[in-house]
C-alpha cells in the first residue's frame, strides 16, 4: 500500500531537513527523470512501457532560508530503505493540480499490514512536526494544509 502527504512547496526546506534525518542513511538512492513534469508516483515507477520512469542523477535547488548556508533540497528522488525487517520505499516529487498552488508530494510504500501503516503514520507524524516548527518558512499560509490520501498497490 502507498501513503501519501502533501505540502506546500514553500514549506521545502523544513521538509527536505526532515527527510534528511527520517530516511537516513537508505539502502539505496535515486534520481529520477520525469518525462512529463507533475506525473511521478509509485505507480509511474511500475511501468514497463515506453513511458517507464528512468534513474537519473538527483537534482537539488538551494534554498536560501536565512542561514549562512541554503538548505540544498531534492526536486524529486525515491529511496529505498529498511528498518528492522520492514522494507519500505519513499518517492519525492513536485505535484500541481490545475489552478492550485504547487505541492511538494510525498509517498511512502509499505507492506499492506498494520505494521506498514503504522510505520508509514509515524513518518508522516514526523514530517508534519518538522513543518508546524516551520524553522526556515517565513510565510503566511498555514503548514495545516497537508494532505493524506490511502491507496493499495
Amino acid at each position: 500500500m502507498t501513503a501519501v502527504r502533501q505540502f506546500p512547496l514553500q514549506m521545502v526546506a523544513d521538509v527536505q531537513v526532515a527527510l534528511d534525518k527520517l530516511f537516513s542513511p537508505p539502502v539505496g538512492f535515486f534520481g529520477l527523470h520525469e518525462e512529463y513534469r507533475n506525473e511521478l508516483e509509485f505507480a509511474q515507477l511500475l511501468r514497463t512501457d515506453r513511458r517507464a520512469m528512468a534513474l537519473a542523477p538527483t537534482q537539488y535547488l538551494d534554498v536560501d532560508v536565512g542561514e549562512t548556508t541554503p538548505v540544498k533540497c531534492l526536486r524529486n528522488g525515491t529511496w529505498l530503505c529498511l528498518y528492522g525487517e520492514l522494507r519500505y520505499a519513499v518517492v519525492l516529487s513536485r505535484f500541481r493540480e490545475y489552478s492550485r498552488q504547487p505541492l511538494l508530494r510525498i509517498a511512502i510504500a509499505v507492506p499492506a499490514e498494520s505494521v506498514g501503516e503504522i510505520f508509514a503514520e509515524r513518518c508522516f507524524a514526523e514530517l508534519e512536526e518538522a513543518v508546524r516548527a516551520a524553522r526556515s518558512y517565513r510565510g503566511t499560509s498555514s503548514p495545516s494544509t497537508a494532505m493524506t490520501t490511502m491507496a493499495g498497490v
